[in-house]
């Protein structure tokens, strides 16, 4: 399972949060983001569009790592289809 860390904080406001996660969620109709935790829980950050946003170089090691990961399966689905 591959994290990453995630740095977010209230537009205007000093201090930035820094979490390790295994993902998250954007629902641009609730205004919100949820991340997931390695141990299970969910945390929800409400009014997103209010918040600033850092991702560092482990973030997108681990969404290259899951677009790998889908690709794959997308081709062996279709060579399975095709024998």
């Amino acid at each position: 399972m591959t994290t990453y860390t995630i740095k977010f904080r209230r537009a205007g406001q000093w201090f930035w949060r820094k979490e390790t996660i295994i993902g998250s969620n954007l629902d641009k109709e609730l205004n919100r983001m949820d991340l997931f935790y390695a141990n299970g829980t969910i945390y929800s950050i409400t009014k997103w569009s209010e918040y600033d946003l850092k991702l560092g170089t482990d973030w997108v090691i681990a969404e290259k790592q899951a677009m790998d990961l889908k690709a794959a399966q997308s081709v062996q689905t279709n060579i399975e289809g095709i024998q």
